[in-house]
């Protein structure tokens, strides 16, 4: 099998590239820089998204010894350990091609990458597809995009190429997307990183045929196996920390969200694996145990980051502006607003659109209301269909905790509706959040308040219900907000609830001023529990963590060769990614950067949850239905 490599001098809105040179090549044969325009069709599946630039390329050529004869001759080499069969032959057919690969840095020496076409009907003795011949590629590259023209000789007696094989000899990864063949057309959208060998001893991709595995062509069939065993780990010790080069798809406990050795107070408790905690798995990723509470995972550093299996990684994205640190706490409205639209702002944004015409906009019950179907979570709306809301809670546990919302708070915003004729209509609505924060309640509120741990205040928090109504033009109305407490005394006793009701009256003015009325503080408080529970049930726990387990099985499982596979794994991009970045900066406790600087991590400051939040999501976790997500079961269960 014979290759040329091209890169193009021609103009390209990618970028400038070399002028045309010759380069080193076997005789009769001649390599020419050559970038070729025109599209490489559809490119599925995760890459980077890395800078373009020019490359320079030198060819070599790996023949094996051939007869006089125009028959193909058949030697073994040795390939990532094993004996496996390779043919060469003089009458082979010269498939043209391109390969498009990427690396994330600038290497400083040259990309040395071996491919070998592997066939999808003829095996060899060990039953694996048997290998072309193999060509050596010899690049220098730039960190960005490397588009190349390729010419391969394949023996026609081997039939259809059903696989390439790619073993990387240069000292850096590099990210193979696509190559295309053009005569059989035949394409590999490898999508992949291969490094080099001490790390991957090859890498075999597939064509893009799919087969459910027994339809699989039989000289396919170790081959799939194969990549199947190393996907799950088979062989590999379990104890032993997964590198950024291994690929390994496995399960693990969420154990990893303290960090007990840094400071005691960093210290969380397992999710998953018991009735207590019950959650979704992780990633494993097997590092070792914590000193101080060895049922929890060491954390890694910051610079280090969380193993993933090395195809999960997107590359290198666009970073966000530097902003400037803003201290301390707003001191009014006007500050707040002093943020946007100015050519002195320290974030450039634009003014957001719910207060770009008016900026008292945001506190009226209209736009409250409206934002319960329209802001980020309208997924906790729900039609009542009993009257007094009742809480699900244990009384032996918690007490009385039902709603002491009554028809005097609400009959006299219902038009000349009773409260029957409302829910009878189908027009009473509720946001009730109650269940889930109260059993955190009293844990949360006694949270201090110390700068050093990243809150800026003590915290002082109430479990919500808001009641809507739905009017003649099909808005909704806010009726009533009860916020509750635990009983002072004894949680026992039950809860200690205010409802509050919107004022008969607005007094001009009170929309734009800074001083604010009970009921407007009932609403921060509703919204409060509402971005909460969105944040850590809604968001996090059924759109993330609930989907890790289902990528994890799915490559254990299924061959990239079963059409499943083939139609999953779009709705599978960058959720192994965005989990483990969550598990490092947004969801756990608390890290040291470089330096002995501290560093708390997002949410257990920006939500009123603290460090309660996880464990929170794991409570809601013990209620969780997939079957239940789907239209139309969602909506008919509200």
């Amino acid at each position: 099998m014979q290759m040329q490599i091209r890169h193009s001098s021609r103009p390209c809105a990618r970028g400038p590239h070399a002028p045309s040179v010759t380069c080193t090549r076997a005789p009769g044969w001649t390599a020419k820089m050559l970038r070729p325009a025109g599209a490489l069709g559809r490119r599925d599946g995760q890459r980077p998204t890395l800078v373009p630039s020019a490359a320079r390329s030198q060819l070599k050529i790996l023949h094996p010894n051939t007869s006089t004869s125009h028959g193909a001759t058949t030697a073994t080499r040795a390939v990532a350990g094993s004996d496996v069969q390779t043919t060469s032959t003089a009458t082979s057919a010269r498939v043209q091609g391109k390969l498009l690969l990427q690396s994330s840095d600038s290497p400083s020496s040259p990309l040395r990458l071996s491919l070998q076409l592997v066939s999808a009907t003829v095996a060899g003795s060990d039953g694996s597809g048997v290998r072309g011949e193999a060509a050596a590629l010899d690049a220098v590259i730039s960190s960005g995009e490397t588009e190349l023209d390729v010419e391969l000789l394949w023996d026609e007696a081997l039939g259809a190429p059903g696989a390439v094989l790619v073993t990387n000899n240069s000292d850096f990864p590099v990210y193979l997307q696509l190559l295309s063949l053009s005569s059989p057309a035949v394409h590999f959208v490898c999508n992949g990183w291969v490094y080099p060998v001490g790390k991957h001893p090859y890498r075999l991709f597939f064509t893009n045929d799919a087969y459910v595995k027994e339809k699989t062509p039989p000289a396919l069939l170790k081959d799939r196996e194969d990549e199947l065993r190393l996907l799950r780990g088979e062989g590999a010790p379990a104890d032993k920390p997964l590198q950024k080069w291994d690929r390994v798809y496995d399960y693990a406990l969420y154990n990893d969200l303290g960090n007990p050795d840094l400071r005691k107070d960093l210290a969380r408790p397992v999710l998953g694996g018991s009735e207590e905690y019950p959650y979704p798995r992780r990633t494993r990723t097997s590092r070792p145990p914590s000193k101080a509470d060895p049922a929890s995972e060491t954390r890694a550093s910051l610079e280090e980051g969380i193993y993933i299996p090395c195809d999960e990684r997107t590359g290198p994205v666009a970073k966000a502006p530097s902003l400037p640190k803003l201290d301390g706490h707003f001191g009014s409205l006007a500050e707040v607003h002093g943020l946007f639209g100015s050519n002195a702002k320290p974030i450039p944004f634009p003014f957001p659109q719910v207060i770009s015409a008016n900026r008292t906009a945001w506190r009226t019950d209209e736009e409250f209301a409206r934002q319960t179907l329209a802001g980020t979570n309208p997924l906790s709306i729900e039609l009542v269909t009993d009257f007094p809301l009742t809480s699900k809670l244990d009384r032996a546990v918690y007490g009385d905790q039902d709603s002491k919302i009554a028809k005097e708070h609400i009959e006299k915003n219902l038009g000349n509706m009773t409260v029957a004729q409302a829910i009878e209509k189908d027009r009473l609505y509720v946001v009730d959040h109650h269940d889930w924060v109260m059993p955190y309640l009293k844990r949360i509120n006694e949270l201090p308040g110390a700068e050093e741990k990243g809150e800026i205040s003590q915290r002082k928090s109430y479990a919500t219900r808001t009641l809507f109504f739905l009017q003649d033009d099909s808005t909704l109305k806010p009726l009533a907000i009860e916020l509750s407490s635990p009983h002072p005394k004894d949680e026992r006793l039950g809860a200690t609830s205010t409802v509050y009701t919107p004022p008969d009256e607005l007094k001009a003015g009170d929309a734009a001023s800074d001083t604010f009325t009970a009921w407007d503080l009932a609403k921060a408080h509703a919204a409060s529990n509402d971005a909460c529970k969105n944040n850590y049930v809604l968001h996090w726990l059924r759109t993330h963590a609930t989907m890790e387990p289902l990528v994890i099985a799915a490559n254990r499982q299924l061959s990239v060769l079963h059409p499943i596979h083939r139609l999953l794994k779009p709705h599978f991009r960058n959720t192994l990614d965005t989990n483990s970045t969550a598990r490092h900066i947004v969801i756990g406790s608390g890290d040291e950067r470089q330096g002995g600087a501290f560093y708390r991590n997002m949410h257990e400051v920006n939500f009123f949850t603290g460090k309660y939040g996880m464990e929170m999501s794991s409570k809601a976790y013990a209620s969780f239905n997939f079957t239940e997500l789907a239209f139309p079961n969602e909506l008919i269960k509200r």
